[in-house]
């Protein structure tokens, strides 16, 4: 019985000088409206091996970003909505530059381009507004014989 607890204490001791002796976390965050969110996290701990060599583990922690893509090293930007999205996902918008996420993107369906929904809305206005005065001064102007108006 003496020898058990005598191994017990042994390995109990071993187990305490076996703990890291030095300890090192980095981590990038960014500040979002609900606090601060933890982009890239990287921990390094030496300890002191079983042959009383010094051994150095390196942890990385995955992170991914609102558009579901791994950000390490990939990291994009932030949209207006305050999305978090990598590099591929990352749109601006062709009319005011603003960063934009996937969700946040509307399509003008005449050029194509990626707008966000302030400037997609003005677009379409003005359009309308073009075509109502277009309309308006096709009804006053009138054809000549030679398909011109005047």
């Amino acid at each position: 019985m003496e020898e058990f607890e005598r191994d017990n204490v042994a390995q109990e001791a071993l187990k305490w000088f076996l703990q890291p002796i030095r300890t090192l976390r980095t981590v990038l965050g960014a500040r979002t409206r609900g606090g601060e969110r933890i982009l890239e996290e990287k921990l390094d701990q030496t300890v002191i091996g079983e042959g009383g060599s010094i051994d150095t583990v390196v942890g990385q922690v995955a992170h991914f970003g609102d558009c579901g893509h791994y950000l390490q090293g990939n990291l994009g930007g932030r949209c207006s909505c305050g999305a978090i999205v990598c590099k591929a996902c990352l749109r601006r918008c062709a009319a005011c530059g603003l960063p934009l996420c996937p969700p946040c993107c509307a399509y003008d369906p005449q050029t194509g381009v990626v707008l966000c929904y302030g400037c997609s809305d003005e677009t379409r206005y003005q359009r309308r507004a073009r075509e109502v005065g277009r309309t308006l001064a096709s009804l006053f102007l009138e054809e000549d014989g030679g398909g011109q108006k005047t």
